[in-house]
């Protein structure tokens, strides 16, 4: 996504697909919250949009696809509130190729489940061959059905524009800080940077949080599905190296080398080790000439 656009004024359901513009605001005690605020991109919509149509005559099988993978998204949010494990007052916006979300900073346990939730959707696109780019923070933000407003959106906005770099969903320190109890029957406390009970993050070369969908997917994925994922997840890399944007190339490399990493022992013969020194010659340059 280039630049900032719709502030909550223009929103797509994926469920019903409608424009909406929303009501005037509620104005009487009008304040900030803290919340947890996620912004997440879905890479390279521009181009899935455009291949479904060819000589203007819609390819249908891709534009089937495309709305499938909307779909998918969608529903993952929708089964998690069903089944409570999200709070009521946890809220979702879509527009565009974007998606932003939050809930009360206050609720930890719904924070483990967004974790969840947004590394399983993450595997189920790479069948779709699709990646996501975001990034989480805390602070403060109004966020009703029809308005997201708040410093905490325009640093969600940033983290993901500007930090991310990697197809990765980035998460602030300050959130890895936080203390969250691993459900509503315990009072035990841990910090979210010690208690990953299902495998949902992993720390980068550069220092940086981020929801890993290279390992630990057995959780989110039947066995046999496991070994699928990993073909489905080695062939898209495959494509990816050889783009001839050397930006889009280096994505792919990062890639290559957290698959390289997070594949089970027992997935053989799905390493390509003639591009792992080259990966980690271009990870290595990135590190030195980064200036975030």
């Amino acid at each position: 996504m280039k630049g900032w656009r719709g502030w909550g004024c223009e929103i797509i359901l994926l469920k019903h697909i409608k424009m909406k513009f929303g009501n005037n605001i509620e104005i009487d005690n009008l304040t900030y919250e803290e919340r947890i605020i996620a912004f997440i991109d879905i890479l390279g919509f521009r181009n899935l949009v455009n291949e479904t149509v060819e000589k203007d005559f819609v390819n249908q099988a891709k534009l089937t696809s495309l709305v499938k993978a909307l779909n998918l998204i969608n529903e993952e949010f929708e089964s998690l509130i069903r089944a409570g494990e999200l709070p009521y007052s946890f809220m979702i916006t879509y527009f565009s190729d974007s998606i932003v979300l939050s809930l009360p900073k206050v609720n930890t346990v719904g924070l483990l489940s967004v974790f969840e939730v947004l590394k399983r959707i993450q595997i189920k696109l790479v069948n779709f061959e699709i990646l996501l780019r975001g990034g989480i923070v805390v602070g403060k933000v109004i966020h009703q059905p029809n308005f997201i407003l708040g410093p905490a959106m325009i640093e969600a906005y940033d983290l993901e524009s500007k930090s991310a770099l990697y197809p990765r969903i980035t998460i602030d320190p300050d959130i890895m800080e936080i203390l969250v109890r691993q459900s509503e029957m315990t009072d035990e406390l841990y910090s979210v940077k010690e208690f990953d009970f299902h495998k949902t993050f992993e720390a980068d070369f550069d220092n940086t949080y981020y929801i890993d969908y290279f390992s630990d997917v057995t959780y989110y994925l039947d066995d046999q599905d496991v070994k699928n994922y990993y073909q489905k997840l080695r062939q898209l890399i495959k494509k990816g190296v050889k783009r001839k944007n050397i930006g889009i190339r280096m994505k792919y490399m990062w890639m290559l080398k957290k698959f390289n990493q997070g594949k089970p022992s027992h997935i053989k013969g799905m390493a390509y080790k003639e591009f792992d020194e080259l990966g980690e010659q271009i990870g290595r340059s990135l590190l030195a000439n980064s200036h975030l």
